[in-house]
């Protein structure tokens, strides 16, 4: 199996396509599968989430929870483990707190306001922000 088609619903493709397949089609389908899988990374290139966060927060993972609940994709940025002290999150996002998320470079605060968007339907209109 392609190691391309590391996610369970693309090994169920590849599979798929694969039964009941000439032999000589099958390079075919797995060029098939990594151009989908391209672009479907492309498609969350443009959305750009990153949440800086701590070991310890509960806000954190609450915020990452959420976020994984709704399917929205991000980068974790701990500051622990990358020795980020707060003046310098500070500097990158405007707060001294974790979490702090960024939407599209724009930084939202904290789970707070992570939640407030989602539940008066906000969330998406940001995050489908140019």
């Amino acid at each position: 199996l392609p190691h391309y088609s590391s996610s369970k619903k693309m090994r169920e493709l590849y599979l798929l396509l694969v039964i009941n397949q000439k032999p000589s089609s099958i390079p075919y389908i797995y060029y098939l599968l990594i151009a989908l899988r391209k672009l479907h990374t492309l498609k969350f290139s443009n959305i750009m989430v990153k949440i800086y966060t701590t070991n310890w927060c509960p806000s954190c993972t609450s915020a990452k929870r959420l976020l994984e609940t709704l399917k929205i994709e991000y980068k974790e940025i701990n500051i622990e483990e990358l020795n980020l002290s707060r003046e310098k999150l500070g500097e990158l996002t405007g707060g001294y707190s974790v979490p702090q998320i960024i939407i599209n470079n724009q930084c939202i605060g904290g789970y707070d306001k992570l939640l407030y968007l989602h539940q008066n339907n906000k969330l998406e209109k940001l995050l489908n922000e140019k």
